[in-house]
């Protein structure tokens, strides 16, 4: 059904797998009477969600560093996501912190890491590229977006691979 080849990302499963693991942080949270998560996402991350979003969902989305979940009965808290990959990994060489332990044979090859390539060469033209990205969530000029009216949708959207 699925190839399990470790050089072949099979996005079924990594979705699966993230599901999964995402499921049990909000059973064990329920379970223990919490309501917030904290994960470890970080600036890089958020960025390079923004641009997955927009080149694979058609979306201007990311990774908030708070998200209100199941009508705010579990938020979800990102408090690294003002913090570069870099500087993380830094601070946790100072500290003596282990390194994290790759256990998904799959988490190699993904789309994130082309992400990650296409940054490093946005950085070879721009070196405040990623800089930038990430601020340019907070930085938009909605008068200057291709947002066609409710009334209009359908009408004004760019037409793609279609014979003119």
């Amino acid at each position: 059904m699925w190839n399990t080849t470790p050089t072949t990302v099979n996005r079924p499963i990594l979705y699966a797998a993230s599901w999964k693991r995402r499921k049990m942080l909000f059973t064990i949270t329920r379970e223990a009477g919490c309501n917030k998560i904290a994960l470890g996402h970080h600036l890089d991350d958020a960025i390079e969600t923004l641009l997955l979003n927009m080149i694979n969902h058609s979306s201007i989305s990311s990774i908030p560093p708070k998200l209100s979940m199941f009508n705010g009965e579990i938020i979800l808290i990102r408090p690294l996501t003002t913090c570069l990959d870099k500087g993380l990994k830094k601070y946790s060489q100072l500290k003596g912190f282990p390194s994290e332990k790759r256990k998904c044979f799959y988490d190699k090859d993904t789309h994130r890491t082309t992400i990650r390539e296409l940054i490093y060469q946005m950085e070879q033209i721009n070196r405040n590229a990623r800089e930038n990205i990430s601020r340019s969530m907070q930085n938009i000029f909605d008068d200057y977006i291709f947002t066609p009216k409710k009334k209009d949708k359908g009408q004004l959207s760019p037409r793609f691979n279609q014979e003119e």
